[in-house]
């Protein structure tokens, strides 16, 4: 498995109508690393991971109708 540290570059999320909120991290109580983008708990998820929360409507990040851009 792919093991890597951190996505700096996730931390926000841009929405079409302009606005930005924080990412959300992989939780810091899973024990394993992310079987999608290899993140640890506590860090970000990699661009087009499907394990990505959307932080607008908690919903999987890839699939929801929040018009990230």
């Amino acid at each position: 498995m792919l093991v890597v540290d951190d996505c700096s570059a996730c931390r926000e999320i841009e929405f079409a109508d302009g606005e930005r909120l924080p990412a959300i991290p992989y939780p810091k109580y899973e024990e394993i690393n992310c079987h999608d983008c290899g993140v640890g708990p506590g860090k970000y998820h990699h661009v087009g991971c499907d394990m990505a929360r959307c932080p607008r409507c908690g919903g999987q990040l890839i699939s929801c109708e929040c018009e990230v851009i």
